[in-house]
């Protein structure tokens, strides 16, 4: 059985070296043409339509509305479509979301072009991702063969496959901490490392704000001299000084993100509830074995693994936990555990080291049953079908674009993100707009020579009808997905 195990080590090292290269462009290839690159529901749209401002300069999008609809009467706000904030007395919005992956793709764009952007990006991420964990794993003293399964336990994971099928942050945050704190560990070797610590940690905050989080084991990896830390500092500067000048310039104030004030998703309530569903979802989105063995580091010999390696470790994932246990989603489906994503590899790594000292090589029939499990896990979540489930979105607005005028006011709201990103309509929000205000919208549009149409998912056409009870609609086509009507005159109700 150990002879089997190791036949892949005593291969010549070219073999080794083609065998990976292998693996490496088989998965790059399965991310790239699983994935899905729509501007789809708020997230993957609000990112893309602000990739797309960054890419022209710009920090706000006008706000598309009839000249008779105007403040006091008349609140832009209603108008803001998803992934972006609205000014109730300027015909202006701004995205909700941060800049770091809107910069990547942006910086993609001009290469593949807007709809591959988001692939192009998710590839090469998780192919950085990969070529992290593998280099800190080693700088851990993990052998060749433990840290390459370390990569395979981080590709298998259904939520890392999931949220790098999709333009969405998680993944893309996981990767630039790491990066952070394998720059962070090599700089004890020069001091050049911390400057490329400081950027890493910087562009991560810059992809997720809450990667702030990752400053405390960050500190724990550098080495304890005044000298680095001021090069680390020098090397986040220029991520420090973009966050505040976005966010003096989208949201008036260097403090201020799109996120506005969020005090009130936290409540201790969610404690119990989401820290049981992290306690269930994590070990099976991570592996139940690693994660088993990864609970036995704290009480390993200090003479096997430091203590400052195991506080490190453990810091990197507890931060997370602890922050994001009284949140109020986090818990609320398995998906959500994504909140948790960016310490995933501390766990891996946690795990790695115990199973080495447990057995030098890796016993690869228990790496073929783990990363069978998780093969099956991810055909059980669904994970690969979000292609199909986000194309909807770019269906529907096809349709709106072969069959509506632009400048047509667009009542919707689930869809409202993608309508915005590939259309040309005036949007309103049905799910934000009083009822009152159907008659200022409707004389609006009627002096402005405009019709009125919603576009509305299947689960959405009755809380849209019982929103708007004044309404009456007539249907004028339909996706398998998606239903499209025409607001009827009032002489025709």
């Amino acid at each position: 059985m150990v002879t089997r195990g190791l036949t892949f080590l005593k291969a010549p090292r070219s073999l080794q070296r083609v065998l990976v290269v292998i693996a490496a462009l088989g998965y790059a290839a399965f991310i790239y043409f699983v994935g899905s690159p729509f501007a789809a529901g708020s997230d993957s749209s609000g990112y893309l339509n602000s990739a797309r401002l960054l890419a022209q300069g710009k920090f706000h999008a006008p706000v598309k509305s009839l000249p008779q609809l105007t403040p006091p009467d008349w609140h832009y706000y209603w108008q803001e479509p998803l992934g972006f904030t609205a000014q109730h007395l300027t015909p202006r919005m701004s995205p909700t979301y941060p800049t770091g992956l809107p910069l990547h793709l942006a910086l993609a764009a001009p290469i593949v072009g807007w709809e591959k952007a988001a692939r192009l990006v998710n590839v090469l991420n998780v192919l950085a991702a990969a070529v992290l964990l593998y280099a800190l794993a080693r700088h851990l003293a993990l052998s060749k063969a433990w840290a390459l399964s370390g990569v395979a336990f981080l590709w298998a994971s259904p939520l890392f496959i999931f949220q790098s099928l999709q333009p969405l942050s998680d993944a893309l945050a996981l990767t630039w901490s790491l990066a952070a704190i394998l720059c962070a560990l090599k700089s004890h070797q020069h001091g050049s490392w911390a400057l490329a610590a400081g950027a890493a940690l910087a562009i991560a905050v810059l992809v997720r704000p809450t990667c702030a989080l990752v400053a405390l084991p960050f500190i724990l990896a550098l080495p304890f001299s005044g000298r680095r830390w001021l090069v680390a500092l020098l090397g986040s500067a220029p991520g420090v000084t973009w966050f505040f000048y976005y966010n003096t310039q989208a949201y008036g104030s260097a403090f201020t993100t799109g996120y506005g004030d969020i005090s009130t998703a936290f409540n201790s309530r969610f404690v119990i509830g989401n820290l049981a569903h992290f306690t269930y979802w994590v070990p099976l989105l991570v592996s139940l074995p690693l994660t088993c063995a990864a609970a036995f580091l704290p009480w390993r010999q200090p003479t096997f693994t430091p203590p400052r390696t195991r506080l490190l470790l453990a810091t990197w994932i507890g931060v997370l936990v602890i922050f994001y246990a009284p949140y109020f989603c986090a818990g609320s489906i398995w998906s959500e555990v994504r909140f948790l994503l960016p310490g995933f590899p501390a766990i891996i790594l946690a795990g790695l080291i115990v199973a080495q000292l447990w057995r030098s090589t890796p016993p690869w029939w228990l790496l073929a049953v783990s990363l069978s499990a998780q093969v099956l896990l991810t055909h059980q979540l669904h994970v690969t079908g979000i292609r199909e489930q986000e194309r909807a979105y770019r269906v529907a607005s096809r349709w709106l674009e072969t069959h509506i005028s632009p400048g047509s006011v667009v009542i919707t709201a689930q869809l409202s993100g993608a309508t915005h990103y590939y259309n040309d309509f005036n949007l309103v929000r049905w799910d934000i707009l009083p009822s009152h205000q159907l008659h200022q919208l409707r004389s609006a549009a009627a002096k402005a020579q405009r019709e009125i149409y919603t576009a509305l998912f299947l689960p959405e056409i009755t809380a849209a009808q019982t929103a708007l009870p004044e309404a009456r609609w007539e249907q004028i086509g339909e996706t398998p997905e998606v239903k499209f009507f025409r607001l009827l005159p009032v002489a025709q109700r």
